[in-house]
């Protein structure tokens, strides 16, 4: 019997309808479809370098995996995307080496890979050659519908504590719209530059850093910002997929924080997604972000497994 040829093609637009059908069934916790997929790879990470690849076996597409190399961490440190579904697990192998060879090609110092921590064999395969695990990303879920009322009642609480401060809270459209975008650039950049990570964090142009704030996943009336003396001090807003309705990001300034403003920003977003009848929020955090962990445990997010992020060095 003749050992099964494994190649790999280019991926392109055309393909992804076959991306979120083997999204979908590589991590049927996190569904895709083609139309969300798309929109990301034509507007998310085009301001990245980015390969994409559909994986074939003896002629047939089987899977896919990407690399993608952001702007905004340090050292061209490049991400390999395994998207391969349990029938095809004997492929990650060969799609791990060949990713390597093409963040090589891409002057990658650092190739970094996260995958299911229920994934078992590419958990065994990565560890058992040369990749170090550096760090944990968790994931949640919270059911709204079943959680509505009392996150309506800690909504009220968070209400009363901000009334004792000058802080206000308020959407991007009641703000100005899309304008008042640029002035919460530098808070994101303040913010996100807290979060633990193992990689150097760059902060990226306003260009491309806005490409993650608009229509249709994002919307301004969306948008909740803490305002203080007229001056943005944190947001936290929901991004709106076809598949799913995930917590884009909630961050509030160091300087500010320890007094309930993220934990209200937050909670307005959950209600606002409970009166447009969305069913559940998901939400993935670093296993070293104790305040925000903390936080999903107090409004009710149920955990899921997670993902393990293992480190190569290339050079």
């Amino acid at each position: 019997m003749l050992k099964p040829v494994i190649g790999f093609r280019a991926a392109t637009h055309a393909d992804a309808g076959f991306a979120a059908a083997t999204s979908t069934a590589a991590e049927p916790k996190h569904p895709q479809v083609a139309e969300e997929l798309l929109e990301k790879w034509t507007k998310s990470e085009a301001g990245s370098a980015v390969r994409r690849f559909i994986v074939q076996e003896s002629g047939v597409d089987r899977c896919w995996i990407s690399l993608i190399q952001p702007r905004d961490v340090g050292g061209l440190t490049t991400y390999l995307n395994l998207l391969i579904p349990p029938a095809s697990q004997h492929l990650i192998p060969a799609a791990i080496v060949f990713g390597e060879g093409q963040a090589r090609e891409m002057g990658a110092s650092v190739l970094i890979c996260q995958v299911g921590e229920d994934s078992h064999q590419a958990v065994e395969w990565l560890r058992g050659h040369d990749w170090t695990q550096e760090r944990k990303q968790r994931f949640w879920r919270l059911d709204l519908g079943v959680n509505a009322d009392r996150i309506r009642e800690l909504r009220s609480a968070a209400h009363k504590r901000i009334d004792t401060t000058d802080v206000v809270l308020r959407t991007v459209a009641d703000l100005g719209g899309e304008a008042f975008l640029r002035r919460l650039h530098p808070v994101s950049h303040a913010t996100v530059a807290d979060i633990p990570m193992s990689v150097e964090y760059i902060p990226e142009p306003y260009e491309e850093w806005v490409v993650w704030m608009q229509p249709p996943a994002v919307l301004p009336e969306r948008i909740w910002v803490a305002v203080l003396a007229a001056q943005p001090i944190g947001y936290s807003y929901l991004a709106y997929h076809p598949s799913s309705v995930w917590t884009g990001f909630t961050g509030v300034l160091r300087e500010h924080r320890g007094k309930g403003f993220a934990r209200a920003l937050k909670l307005e977003t959950l209600v606002q997604a409970i009166d447009l009848g969305v069913n559940a929020v998901e939400t993935d955090n670093d296993s070293e972000n104790a305040p925000i962990l903390h936080l999903n445990e107090e409004l009710g997010y149920e955990e899921m497994p997670g993902k393990l992020e293992f480190h190569r060095k290339l050079t």
